[in-house]
């Protein structure tokens, strides 16, 4: 906005300054200023009640990338928003990354809308310790990963973005097949027997069939 333009919207004095410079500011820089803003607004002890709390905490490995997920108090399991980009291979960390990824458009021309909304509005919760954090439901991951697979399978994807696809795909194939694992156990009371390491393994093991099924090459930095 200009300065003109701010005072006939009623903007004076020292405020013109500060919407001149907003003006000029990056996608970045006003990403990172509202990054501080919120900070030091969650920063104190009292995080409110309306703020979903971590009950459990755990990293899963998919290769040699470490996944931070959360139980919350009312059950839902989260995975934390920059593990998302880094199960997905993306260079960059961070958990704008991968929001940005998801919404250019290769990937965003075979998404739906509810998944749009989903991606933009994080689940905001309190972890069990540090400042508030951004998360998705564990089974929007998979969502994310079969919505890769699909802008590939239209070829919608640019050689560039490739192994996104592949990454993806590896993803639902192992957890496909823990899952129906998963279920039985649960459906015979066997879950309570198990040794916790031993889903682990078997996510390993798959992992390691699909390199085995011609994609050594391409896939070779999933191995656990």
């Amino acid at each position: 906005m200009k300065e003109k333009e701010a005072k006939k919207n009623g903007v004076t004095g020292k405020a013109i300054g500060g919407v001149a410079r907003a003006a000029k500011l990056t996608d970045e820089e006003r990403h990172e200023i509202a990054k501080k803003a919120a900070s030091a607004r969650w920063g104190k002890k009292d995080f409110g009640d309306g703020m979903p709390e971590a009950i459990k905490d755990g990293q899963l490995k998919i290769g040699d990338v470490w996944l931070d997920c959360y139980v919350l108090k009312d059950g839902r399991r989260l995975i934390h928003k920059r593990s998302m980009a880094r199960a997905l291979g993306l260079k960059s960390e961070g958990g704008n990354t991968f929001m940005k990824t998801m919404g250019r458009k290769s990937i965003g021309s075979v998404m739906l809308p509810e998944m749009r909304e989903k991606i933009a509005n994080p689940i905001i919760f309190k972890p069990l310790a540090g400042d508030p954090a951004h998360g998705y439901d564990a089974p929007f991951f998979i969502e994310v990963c079969d919505t890769i697979w699909e802008a590939n399978k239209q070829g919608k994807l640019k050689p560039s973005q490739l192994f996104l696809s592949i990454q993806a795909e590896i993803i639902m194939r192992s957890c496909a097949k823990i899952g129906i694992i998963a279920l039985i156990d649960e459906a015979t009371g066997y879950i309570r027997d198990k040794h916790k390491e031993e889903y682990r393994l078997l996510f390993k093991s798959s992992l390691e069939r699909s390199l085995e099924n011609g994609k050594k090459n391409s896939l070779s930095n999933f191995l656990i």
